[in-house]
């Protein structure tokens, strides 16, 4: 039985109870939607074909209308879901496409149909509080588990399935030894000039792997530059390059620093989330 407060939200994630600490991190309770727009035959855009913006409902205590939505953990860019508190939980997700000290913005595949949800949950309030009202009042929750935490969890089970791979298994369960190569590693002559020892040495060792290499490295020691430069390297041999990250910003900041380089690449990734800078993108 899920805990007092909380309600389970499918498999995806889970709201917060409005009332508690979390939820003044995690989750903005008594919003109400102000304006809508979309985009639908005017752009690219997958994510927000559907845009609404939300500000707290009048009815909201005074220490929730005075207080920032800046302060909160939601920020723009993030996974969220929508919910009428208690009768539908997680009735749409969508991106934080903007946000204000007062408003939030976001992007939403499907309309909201307003009609339709005041007639699905009107009669629940009156029979409850006696109360008529013909305004939605929403929760936002913050979707902590929409940014691949399942995808994450998936792929490390097909490790153990039979049939998996036996490889990585060993590699990454049984932390066998990664394998290298020195006869693959670069003169000082192959590299920048300017890339002090332990660049050049976290460079190598990822060049003569056969399996993997970590680089690790504190904010600002050039962690950036030496992956543009492997990947400048790599490509040099006539290899392909496939360059992931956690997040679409990880990978734009790398490829701005590919902008001069002389070989063609390919941006995969949802236009609403990418950097506008980069202009080889295409949707995916």
């Amino acid at each position: 039985m899920p805990r007092k407060g909380r309600r389970p939200v499918g498999e995806t994630g889970r709201t917060h109870n409005p009332d508690s600490a979390d939820c003044k991190d995690r989750c903005f309770s008594d919003m109400v939607i102000s304006s809508y727009t979309n985009d639908l035959g005017k752009s690219l855009a997958k994510i927000h074909r559907h845009t609404y913006t939300f500000v707290r409902a009048a009815q909201a205590g005074t220490q929730a209308r005075n207080a920032s939505l800046l302060s909160g953990h939601i920020a723009k860019g993030d996974p969220v879901s929508l919910s009428i508190e208690p009768d539908l939980l997680c009735l749409s997700r969508g991106f934080v496409t903007n946000l204000t000290a007062s408003t939030i913005t976001i992007g939403v595949t499907y309309v909201i149909d307003v009609d339709a949800l005041l007639s699905r949950t009107q009669h629940r309030k009156r029979a409850r509080t006696g109360e008529w009202n013909d305004q939605i009042v929403f929760r936002i929750d913050k979707d902590e588990m929409a940014s691949g935490m399942m995808r994450m969890r998936s792929n490390l089970a097909q490790l153990f399935f039979a049939g998996g791979d036996e490889t990585r298994r060993r590699l990454i369960v049984d932390l066998e030894a990664p394998r290298f190569d020195n006869t693959r590693a670069l003169s000082l002559q192959d590299m920048l000039a300017n890339l002090n020892e332990n660049q050049r040495k976290a460079m190598n060792k990822v060049m003569t792997a056969k399996d993997y290499a970590l680089i690790l490295g504190m904010p600002g020691t050039g962690k950036t530059t030496i992956i543009a430069e492997i990947i400048k390297s790599l490509v040099d041999r006539g290899k392909s390059v496939l360059l992931t990250s956690y997040t679409h910003s990880a990978v734009d900041t790398i490829l701005m620093k590919l902008l001069n380089a002389d070989f063609p690449m390919l941006r995969l990734g949802n236009i609403d989330k990418v950097c506008r800078s980069v202009p080889w993108t295409e949707s995916s």
